[in-house]
């Protein structure tokens, strides 16, 4: 599909004939031939999908986490108590 489009670009059609002898969209074969002039290649490039937010050691480690709540609950609060206390002198 997208070598006959580029085949009959080169041969000197426009997007009008193109599409109504392949019988694609005009959109399709305009945002084709727009890919094809600006980056010379109809190929998917690299790195165009979507990133992942979480590698797999992270994951891991956010289910390792996640297995006794109450006793990380249990660590944060004295944590923060013992941030809040102040020392008073005597």
């Amino acid at each position: 599909m997208k070598k006959k489009i580029t085949d009959q670009h080169i041969n000197g059609n426009g997007y009008k004939n193109i599409s109504k002898q392949l019988n694609f969209p005009l959109t399709k074969v305009a945002n084709m031939l727009k890919k094809l002039n600006d980056s010379r290649s109809v190929d998917h490039l690299p790195g165009c999908d979507h990133k992942r937010k979480c590698d797999p050691r992270l994951n891991k480690r956010v289910l390792m986490e996640n297995k006794n709540p109450k006793d990380k609950e249990e660590l944060f609060v004295q944590r923060q108590l013992s941030k809040k206390r102040t020392m008073y002198p005597l």
